[in-house]
């Protein structure tokens, strides 16, 4: 029988069992180890994933602390007329030493999939007076917008279409004129309501007129190639929420990208291509308690314990903390490691 070895920073727990997975296959579970991750056992688990040359992704330590971090390499997105590549670099996500194997690996799969959001709220640009911006993307100043919010609200109630009959097929192809994604244009293809109310819009990507541009988001390239037809669903036909809903969809695109295209030793975690019940059979066979030996029982609720408390926040006192211990109480939150009182 084939023992699978743990990985660098992996040590099985004492008595903890093996679970055969297959024909002369068996492993320990991850569940069953304890984790002390170091900048090489990391650096290891980067070195085994694979995503996109223009996001490169970094460990480093601060303090003593791992922090994983995406780069973005490409043209800068505000100055396109630079053609020499740039990189700058997403924010940091902490890697505690005992967490998982399997949880590293999904900071750095939820890592590009924020820093590629990023780069897809600034792709979408909008014309005003003959300028494009970037509404969507996350250089807002959002406390300026909570002290003002009557600059950007909708400054009337939503009406339905039925109330609007001029609404149609040209004035939805005029919306989307108003707007570039990733130098692609959108084409509107059908746009019809169905009898519950909703709205289906149907467009496709083609090419901007606009010289020497062309798409960057692989997943563009091969809308705008295949001419692939996209729809929407929405529960009113007016500007601002078809936007709303194309962005929601830009995000959705991307987010698809990186799971089907993210693979740790070769293999695609997060690819809609698995198959769901034996991702389910496999984990209730990992899990199986009637595999736990003597005391095992003990030490894994012991080990996990002594995990989750290197995971309770420290609240400091003042205000915020008052608040959180008021809804702890409101919510009458009696299980789990519950913040100290006398802590404040």
């Amino acid at each position: 029988m084939k023992l699978l070895s743990p990985l660098d920073g992996e040590t099985p727990l004492p008595c903890a069992p093996t679970v055969q997975i297959g024909p002369g296959i068996s492993c320990i579970p991850q569940h069953y180890l304890v984790y002390q991750h170091s900048l090489e056992s990391v650096q290891q688990v980067l070195l085994d994933i694979e995503y996109h040359d223009t996001f490169p992704v970094f460990v480093d330590k601060q303090d003593e602390h791992l922090f994983i971090q995406v780069g973005i390499i490409g043209q800068d997105n505000y100055q396109q007329a630079l053609q020499d590549s740039k990189i700058v670099y997403g924010r940091r996500w902490r890697v505690e030493p005992q967490l998982p194997t399997s949880e590293v690996i999904q900071t750095v799969f939820l890592a590009l999939k924020t820093a590629r959001e990023h780069e897809v709220r600034e792709r979408f640009k909008l014309k005003i007076n003959n300028n494009f911006v970037t509404p969507m993307s996350n250089h807002q100043d959002l406390p300026l917008l909570a002290k003002q919010p009557e600059l950007v609200n909708c400054r009337s109630p939503k009406r339905q279409v039925k109330d609007r009959p001029y609404v149609g097929k040209d004035n939805v192809q005029s919306w989307l004129d108003g707007i570039v994604y990733d130098n692609a244009k959108i084409v509107l293809v059908n746009c019809h309501s169905h009898r519950t109310g909703l709205w289906l819009i149907d467009f496709k990507f083609s090419h901007s007129h606009q010289p020497n541009q062309s798409s960057v988001l692989p997943e563009i390239q091969q809308a705008v190639s295949q001419e692939s037809i996209e729809t929407l669903m929405l529960n009113q036909l007016s500007q601002n929420v078809l936007y709303m809903a194309l962005m929601s969809k830009f995000v959705e695109m991307s987010n698809q990208h990186v799971a089907e295209n993210f693979t740790y030793q070769s293999f695609a975690r997060f690819s809609s291509r698995l198959n769901v019940v034996k991702l389910g059979e496999l984990s209730k066979q990992t899990r199986d308690g009637a595999l736990y030996g003597e005391g095992f029982s003990q030490t894994l609720k012991d080990y996990n314990y002594e995990t989750d408390m290197t995971r309770v926040p420290n609240l400091r006192p003042g205000p915020l903390a008052n608040r959180i211990y008021q809804q702890l109480r409101a919510l009458n939150v009696k299980q789990g490691i519950l913040p100290s009182q006398d802590r404040i």
